[in-house]
């Protein structure tokens, strides 16, 4: 009796073959795999070529295709590559692609590109390229070496032309350019805008604040000697009426002070600040102005000390120059304790007007120093001392309509010295 030998089949395995079987078109493509390598050699190397030739055909129609040796020696080009560069292809074969080095790119570019294909890997990039007649022309490159056992021996360039399109990159760059520009100009300026106004917002507090101060006190002190002067009606109270009358006259003056500094800058402010030169005496104009403060300097029992050198007749205007000296003889008054002493020295010498005032006040901190000229400003030291804080602003103005100078030296508590400078040349002669 015959024993048959069973043998266990992998479902999984026998459901496959028999999909596999029953799907036709597997099966036709595993019959054409079995007669395609029934052909012969050379019916296998015909068809090789035939589809090697359809790929460059292609090529050549649709692409700008050159050919070099290792060494990057042109040996073909097609017709698309002559067109584009103007050279001919005899032109051409023989020489490398720095005929058409446009010097656009940098030598470390060109030195990667070597690396990569001599390396036997493929390149892809873009060149702007110099043409025969000069025109640049961008071009997308793709870089394939031909690679034997050993090294590369051949390069294959292919290459689109895509000067239209850098020519529109180029464009759409330099518009964002200057619409980068323009929103930052915009923001600038809109920046700037909001800061004036806030400066301005800023300005306007303070100056309520401080005009509303300034003109109070003043206002304070006739209204209380006026309720004093109406009980001091005895033949008696003469002295006592002497002295309210000279108070009111001093808040009167005060007053007059503040107005004059506000109508001052409302005509910088407009540009109404006009120059008018006249020919006048310096050592007058001295006296004229130590009058004009002496009821200041008689309230607080200060000495004024003048004193001037060199000629006296001076061709400016008068009228500026008085008041930057009396700007600065009330400052220095006001910001010096009672019967401290208060300078002011003038010298002409080589066409330059030159005077200074020096005080022993209570002189300007070292945090205040850099914004002594800005208006409205006010040192904290001087925050109980009347003013609006527009004096030395008023002062720095004028002498830029002067063509004048103005310097300080000054020692916290040990006292002040302006010194200015003018210009006095080009006078008429006497």
């Amino acid at each position: 009796m015959r024993v048959l030998e069973e043998r266990t089949v992998n479902p999984s395995l026998l459901a496959v073959c028999l999909s596999l079987r029953r799907n036709k078109k597997w099966k036709n493509q595993m019959d054409q795999e079995i007669i395609s390598k029934a052909q012969p050699p050379e019916v296998q190397l015909q068809k090789t070529e035939l589809d090697l030739s359809s790929y460059e055909h292609a090529l050549d129609r649709w692409a700008i295709v050159a050919r070099t040796d290792q060494n990057g020696i042109i040996k073909y080009v097609n017709q698309n590559f002559c067109d584009i560069t103007r050279y001919s292809s005899n032109e051409l074969l023989g020489q490398d692609h720095r005929i058409l080095n446009s010097g656009y790119h940098s030598k470390q570019y060109i030195r990667e590109l070597w690396q990569t294909i001599s390396s036997g890997k493929m390149w892809r990039g873009e060149f702007m390229n110099r043409a025969k007649d000069d025109s640049l022309y961008w071009v997308d490159t793709t870089i394939v070496p031909l690679v034997n056992n050993v090294e590369s021996f051949q390069y294959i360039s292919i290459q689109y032309e895509i000067t239209p399109k850098k020519i529109a990159e180029e464009k759409v760059l330099v518009a964002n350019q200057k619409l980068k520009s323009s929103i930052l100009k915009t923001t600038f300026e809109l920046t700037d805008a909001l800061e004036r106004h806030k400066e301005l917002g800023e300005m306007r507090s303070r100056f309520v604040t401080i005009a509303s101060h300034e003109f109070r006190t003043p206002l304070s002190a006739i209204l209380s000697s006026l309720a004093l002067l109406e009980h001091y009606t005895q033949p008696g109270d003469d002295d006592k009426r002497l002295k309210h009358i000279d108070r009111i006259k001093m808040s009167v003056r005060d007053l007059t002070d503040i107005l004059d500094e506000l109508l001052s800058l409302q005509n910088f402010e407009r540009g109404r600040m006009e120059l008018t030169k006249t020919k006048f005496n310096m050592k007058e104009l001295l006296t004229d102005a130590a009058a004009a403060i002496q009821h200041m300097l008689a309230y607080s029992n200060q000495q004024l000390t003048l004193r001037h050198s060199g000629p006296v007749i001076v061709y400016q205007d008068r009228k500026l120059i008085r008041y930057i000296i009396l700007n600065l003889l009330s400052n220095a008054s006001k910001f010096s304790r009672d019967h401290q002493p208060i300078e002011l020295l003038s010298s002409i010498e080589n066409d330059q007007l030159c005077f200074s005032v020096k005080d022993q006040g209570i002189g300007i901190p070292p945090d205040a120093q850099a914004e002594i000229f800005t208006k409205f400003h006010r040192a904290w030291n001087a925050a109980q001392i009347g003013g609006m804080g527009l004096g030395l602003y008023l002062v720095k103005r004028l002498l830029e309509v002067l063509d004048g100078s103005i310097s300080f030296r000054t020692h916290e508590s040990r006292g002040t010295e302006f010194v200015v400078t003018i210009p006095i040349g080009d006078h008429p002669s006497a």
